[in-house]
């Protein structure tokens, strides 16, 4: 979670903005595919997904 800083390991919290990016390692010899919560589903966020479900439903 990059607003926390928090570290989930097999699920994504509902509500989460994922975006792909990756974690290096402790020692940084490689990085490791990860996904990225840029953040929370806010009111703002839902009104500009509204049309994408609008058109799904049609």
């Amino acid at each position: 979670d990059r607003a926390s800083g928090q570290v989930h390991y097999g699920r994504v919290p509902a509500g989460s903005v994922v975006v792909a990016g990756s974690l290096p390692a402790a020692d940084g010899s490689h990085s490791l595919y990860a996904a990225i919560i840029v953040k929370q589903v806010d009111a703002k966020t839902r009104a500009k997904t509204s049309i994408n479900e609008l058109l799904r439903s049609a």
